[in-house]
């Protein structure tokens, strides 16, 4: 009966990529999107809008850690399919395009098992690579968009309501470009009611600056370094779907690690994103299932053989 219900808590978990044509016309269907009340250092007392990265700023190099947060679709139907996921981060230069800082930028996704008993959180099965590409070094004609190594990925410089762009925390008056960045075309077969983390993640070039190189880790300006944007919930003057005061760290050595729960820095702040799709109408006959789920089913039962 035990073994049973991990394999059921697997199964609830289920999260595969679904290959289905015709698939349905997306909608919103998870929404925490940008704040747009108390932006930035004029209103430092109740400022809703925040950027971190987790890299060392001693250590222009190291890779330890990165940051995400987690979603639960509770709507309407008992799986969806999800088509895009877009969040936002916070670039160093105004008016350079996001691949001359970013080698790579990644969407990392895990299902989630929570205990019925302890409502204690692990890991269903490690982190997946859902999709990476290298964004490039030039903008596109419309001056605003950088296009990508992977098709499906697209980055688009834009600002706050207001048309303002991110001001430095404690540095009033230093702006710098924020970046929506958009996983167009995942497919991916989410279950209702089921807990998925998710990070979105860039990596900087691997060499330190050196001469008119710009394609480069500069240790005191933190060129190089992925700050994902974030809001308090009760400050950011937008409904925030799922928020619950806390970002989410996660280990980059080891993809099994447990969650870090990240409450005030320096305030509580949860991750912003939209995510579009659709209800899933199954037909068997055309569409193949593989993915998360599959890994995490075999994932637990694996471990659970072995009495780990």
């Amino acid at each position: 009966m035990k073994i049973l219900g991990w394999l059921l808590g697997g199964m609830a978990l289920l999260s595969v990529r679904a290959f289905c044509d015709p698939l349905p016309p997306p909608t919103v269907i998870f929404s925490r999107p940008l704040p747009n009340a108390n932006l930035n250092e004029i209103s430092q007392p109740s400022r809703s809008n925040y950027a971190f990265t987790e890299v060392p700023q001693g250590d222009p190099l190291a890779f330890q850690s990165f940051d995400g947060d987690d979603f639960s679709l509770s709507q309407t139907s008992d799986e969806y399919i999800v088509q895009s996921i877009s969040t936002w981060s916070v670039a160093s230069n105004l008016g350079q395009a996001l691949g001359t800082e970013f080698s790579t930028v990644s969407l990392y996704m895990r299902p989630v098992f929570i205990d019925p008993v302890t409502h204690a959180r692990s890991p269903a099965a490690p982190f997946q690579k859902i999709a990476t590409g290298a964004p490039n070094q030039a903008f596109n004609q419309d001056g605003v968009t950088v296009g990508n190594s992977n098709p499906d990925i697209t980055h688009t410089n834009i600002k706050y309501f207001g048309g303002q762009n991110y001001e430095g925390v404690g540095t009033p008056g230093t702006f710098f470009p924020l970046w929506q960045t958009t996983f167009n075309n995942l497919n991916l077969l989410i279950m209702n009611g089921a807990l998925y983390e998710f990070a979105v993640w860039g990596l900087g070039y691997q060499t330190l600056c050196s001469g008119t190189d710009n394609q480069c880790m500069d240790p005191n300006t933190l060129y190089g370094y992925w700050f994902n944007e974030y809001s308090n919930a009760a400050l950011s003057g937008t409904t925030q779907q799922g928020a619950d005061n806390f970002y989410l760290k996660f280990s980059a050595s080891d993809l099994n690690a447990p969650t870090t729960f990240i409450s005030a820095s320096p305030k509580p702040v949860d991750l912003n994103v939209t995510i579009t799709g659709a209800v899933n109408i199954p037909e068997p006959a055309t569409c193949g299932l593989l993915g998360l789920g599959l890994i995490s089913l075999g994932y637990f039962f694996r471990r659970r053989s072995s009495g780990s």
